[in-house]
This record gives C-alpha cells, sequence and structure tokens, in this order.
C-alpha cells in the first residue's frame, strides 16, 4: 500500500477474489450435502419395511475397523467404534459418510450368539487415515431388508425370514451381513423407531 503501485493492488484483489471463490464452493457443498439428507429423511418415511428384495448393488471401497469382539465391555468396543470414526467426525459435512456394521453371515443367522463384527465408512480421500483396512463391497445381487432394528439387533422373526427366502429361491449366501443405520439415535429417541436397512450378497444355486 505504501508503494501505491496498481498492479500490486490488482494482485491482492485477485488473492482475494480467488479466497471468497473457494469459500462460496466449500458452502455449497455443504448445501448439497444438506439437501442430500433432508431428501434421505424424506426417503426413509415412505419405506417398504420387512419386505425382502432383491438389488443389484456397485462396488465400493469401505474402511473397516479391526474386529471388535463382542466380549468386550461395551466401554471397550465403543472407544473402537469412536477411534474408527474419528476421521469422519472430524470432518465439517461428515453426515455425508455412509457408515454401518459388518457381520458374518453364518454367525448372524445360525449361531445364537454373535461373537464379533467391524465397523465400516465409504472410502473416501477426504478422509485422514493413515493405514486403514480397505475392504471390498462387490458388486452384484443382493437380498435386502428395510427393518427396525433396536440397537442395531434385527428381529429374530425378520432372519428367520431372510433364511426360508432363500431356501425357497434357490439362493446362497455370498460373503457378509451388512447393516446400514437409516433411523438411528441422532433422528429418535425410540429405540422402536430405529431403522436399519439389512443388506446379503446372494447368488443362484442352479
Amino acid at each position: 500500500m505504501k508503494s501505491k503501485d496498481i498492479n500490486l493492488l490488482k494482485e491482492i484483489y485477485r488473492n482475494k477474489q480467488q479466497e471468497y471463490k473457494k469459500q462460496i464452493e466449500e458452502l455449497l457443498y455443504l448445501e448439497k450435502t444438506m439437501q442430500q439428507k433432508i431428501a434421505f429423511l424424506n426417503d426413509i418415511q415412505n419405506l417398504p419395511l420387512n419386505q425382502i428384495l432383491l438389488e443389484i448393488q456397485e462396488e465400493e471401497c469401505l474402511y473397516f475397523s479391526e474386529a471388535i469382539s463382542i466380549k468386550k465391555p461395551i466401554k471397550q468396543r465403543m472407544n473402537t467404534l469412536a477411534k474408527h470414526m474419528l476421521p469422519v467426525f472430524s470432518h465439517e459435512s461428515f453426515q455425508e459418510y455412509l457408515m454401518g456394521f459388518h457381520y458374518d453371515s453364518k454367525e448372524y443367522f445360525y449361531e445364537d450368539r454373535i461373537t464379533q463384527y467391524n465397523v465400516f465408512i465409504s472410502a473416501n480421500s477426504k478422509l485422514n487415515y493413515k493405514n486403514p483396512i480397505k475392504f471390498i463391497k462387490e458388486k452384484g445381487l443382493y437380498l435386502c431388508v428395510y427393518c427396525n432394528a433396536q440397537y442395531g439387533v434385527v428381529n429374530t422373526q425378520i432372519k428367520e425370514r431372510i433364511v426360508k427366502f432363500i431356501k425357497q429361491n434357490n439362493l446362497r449366501f455370498q460373503g457378509g451381513i451388512y447393516l446400514f443405520p437409516l433411523r438411528n439415535f441422532w433422528s429418535t429417541s425410540k429405540p422402536k423407531e430405529e431403522l436399519v436397512k439389512l443388506c446379503l450378497r446372494v447368488e443362484y444355486t442352479d
């Protein structure tokens, strides 16, 4: 400013202009994220609950947590979950990230008690993970059910219906169980209103 150099002044204005453009882009991105969240909440109010559906899903790259043993105290399990989710919670638009739980399908349907599970989130270059456990959710045919799940626990009757459906339609399991929370403690204080989408890759035996 002391030099009164017009070119230097233009340079200052250009730099400031770029700074404002970046801020606008970030705000537009956050606005779009909020629009998606509102649309998502509208969608879950009209879901076909407890109906078994078959759909083709695309391949997805996920970041898995370490295996979380059911035998560990709840405090330790929550600590593992919190550490895995920290890069997401640290991001200002964290709600855009897909998050869920992964279980062994045999344990989930045929054992009296699940021994362990993994927490996963959608892989994204914006997340600051040093050594992430990358897992590929394969493209293919998936059996899906939207259902109530109090604290993530799906009703036994739903599980029995899924097993029966698979047998009747000559299908077989391929891989583990994916549970995607749709409505949880973020959007309801009543466990009976909590919803998940259960997904399991299947293929025809014939």
